[in-house]
């Protein structure tokens, strides 16, 4: 048999209950006592706090300096679009702040749920996929500083940005496609993206993310 799976990585698998047309779920106490204990709605958001305050004007001024200062060389270039990712995460990272700080109650509505769960994923990936072209252009620079330099401009760079930041999107988009914020029956709590459905598609996720893992972390580890 497959094993069980939800549409996103680090969810909690939940069973559906439906009250007057309004979908809630259902989890153990043990899952609940998880969600409410104070690494989830202490540590965490404290740490990510951490992460909003130095990483936003970190990363600001370095697409600052990286696009003012710096000379334009492929390196420069896959730089900028690494800054340009960690500032996406870090935009969206007060949502999240105030979601574990509420005790896992996201009141912003499921929109933009959804948008905060793709950056927060697309971020991962985007900056696993940069930090291989960094890695390959460092090698090519190295090992062969004469015959790469035709072809590590920083046109070529832009271009392979431009499709990591496309296979970035396309590993995140079956993510987004599915809900991401459900209420939670007699908590009083809307949950964004820790606890989701079961799903009887739950068997292509499973390869889906097989799929995922061998594209975003098994063939970059490879090239690097």
């Amino acid at each position: 048999s497959t094993p069980e799976v939800t549409p996103c990585p680090r969810a909690i698998p939940g069973d559906q209950a439906t009250v007057n047309n309004v979908t809630y779920l259902l989890i153990p106490e043990a899952t609940r006592a998880q969600l409410g204990s104070a690494v989830t709605v202490l540590l965490i958001p404290c740490l990510y706090s951490l992460v909003f305050l130095l990483g936003l004007p970190a990363n600001a001024l370095a697409l600052w300096v990286l696009a003012t200062r710096a000379e334009r060389l492929a390196s420069t270039v896959f730089l900028m679009n690494l800054a340009a990712a960690d500032l996406l995460l870090t935009a969206v990272l007060p949502f999240k702040i105030s979601y574990y700080f509420l005790g896992n109650h996201w009141p912003f509505g499921e929109g933009l749920c959804r948008l905060t769960t793709a950056l927060f994923y697309g971020n991962m990936y985007c900056s696993v996929l940069l930090l291989t072209c960094i890695s390959v252009d460092r090698y090519l620079a190295v090992a062969h500083p004469f015959s790469s330099r035709a072809f590590r401009t920083p046109t070529l760079a832009a271009g392979t940005c431009a499709a990591v930041w496309l296979c970035a999107a396309a590993l995140t988009l079956p993510l987004t496609l599915q809900q991401q914020s459900y209420p939670l029956l007699g908590a009083g709590l809307t949950l964004c993206h820790d606890v989701l459905p079961r799903h009887e598609d739950d068997g292509f996720y499973f390869y889906y993310f097989v799929v995922l893992i061998a594209c975003a972390f098994l063939l970059p580890l490879l090239l690097l």
